[in-house]
């Protein structure tokens, strides 16, 4: 399909096999202010894994019960090994925002190889998306809300996972961590906001995915037409 180029990054539009070979990245992080991220998933392949890039949570909350895919991991480290995966493998790696880039490229201010390389591969999802809206609704309002995406196109989030959970979920296993520093002296509910997360953000990254799939073929069969 026809790619258009525009001065920002991230903003080509993708194509459907690039969308199957994806690395897709999804950031968790509270909204206070200068909140720094909490957790960085990934999903390639099918395969999610959620990378706890904040060091109080990637000190107790790794690998916990029904949150297996949560591991402690280096945020510098774990993006410069997703760049590199990138561009040897040839993915490209997809966000539903730019400040998933942002994130990633305040870890590569000393890496200016990948940093080059990260801003070759990346792609904003919300443009391909956009542009699949505007060809299926052309009288309808654009939003670029991922959840509202999903629902038009009958993927459906089970609502315990869905928008708007986040922030209090990290905010309460955060209060309380730093008091117990310890994740078994947590209380039940706040060991089920951890995995409230952790879940969120695998279903964001599945939601993702999924749309994208049908919006880049849907966009590919209408430009044969």
């Amino acid at each position: 399909m026809t790619k258009k180029k525009s001065a920002q990054p991230g903003t080509l539009l993708l194509a459907s096999d690039e969308v199957e070979r994806a690395i897709f990245v999804d950031y968790e992080a509270s909204i206070r202010p200068k909140s720094k991220p909490t957790l960085l998933g990934v999903m390639v392949d099918s395969g999610l894994v959620a990378y706890i890039v904040d060091p109080l949570f990637a000190k107790h909350c790794a690998n916990r019960f029904k949150a297996k895919p949560a591991v402690a991991g280096n945020h510098k480290l774990t993006v410069l090994q997703l760049v590199k995966r990138a561009a040897k493998e040839r993915r490209v790696i997809v966000s539903w925002s730019q400040y998933d880039l942002r994130l990633m490229l305040a870890q590569l201010v000393d890496h200016p190889e990948e940093r080059a390389l990260l801003l070759e591969h990346y792609r904003n999802a919300i443009y391909t998306s956009r542009r699949w809206h505007s060809k299926k609704y052309p009288k309808q309002k654009w939003r670029n809300k991922l959840a509202m995406v999903a629902k038009l196109l009958n993927f459906k989030i089970p609502e315990q996972y869905g928008s708007g959970l986040v922030t209090d979920s990290l905010e309460l296993v955060r209060k309380e961590l730093k008091l117990t520093q310890s994740y078994g002296a947590l209380q039940p509910e706040t060991k089920k906001a951890w995995r409230t997360v952790v879940k969120h953000n695998q279903w964001d990254l599945k939601a993702m995915a999924d749309v994208l799939q049908k919006q880049t073929m849907y966009l590919e069969k209408l430009a044969a037409k």
